[in-house]
């Protein structure tokens, strides 16, 4: 079966901006500029063929269209989340990458901090490397 939808980034665009009512505020969460939240949503307003928000000085609110469309939206990308959370097997998560160069601090994050934070965010997963530096410069020896 065929489906005629927009890209996602509109409605990822769309759906943060309706509700930080932000586009500004969007663009953080999206790690994209306030430009391109403002793009992306205009984009998905000229393919539906409506306004989709009242644009305001510094905020931006969803009309009685966009509010309409935001809740199927917003019940699509839960079902989505939640489809993505049961096909990884045994709550599999990626890895968080911590590196940085040997030192003591390296001891303790190894020692002590990585059980405190297994009890408080069990799911997340950290893999440590670390670099010796350089004795002369300080650098990391590949920067030498």
């Amino acid at each position: 079966m065929t489906y005629l939808l927009p890209p996602l980034m509109p409605w990822r665009a769309f759906e943060a901006a309706a509700r930080h009512l932000s586009f500004k505020q969007a663009a953080h969460e999206l790690h994209v500029t306030a430009g391109a939240v403002s793009q992306q949503v205009r984009l998905l307003e000229e393919r539906l063929g409506v306004q989709l928000f009242e644009r305001l000085t510094r905020q931006v609110i969803p009309d009685p269209r966009g509010e309409a469309y935001l809740t199927p939206i917003r019940k699509a990308f839960g079902r989505i989340a939640e489809a993505t959370a049961e096909l990884k097997p045994g709550g599999h998560h990626d890895p968080v990458a911590i590196s940085g160069f040997m030192a003591a601090s390296t001891s303790t994050i190894c020692a002590g901090g990585s059980r405190s934070s297994r009890r408080v965010q069990p799911q997340v997963a950290a893999a440590l490397a670390s670099r010796r530096a350089c004795t002369s410069c300080s650098r990391a020896r590949s920067m030498c």
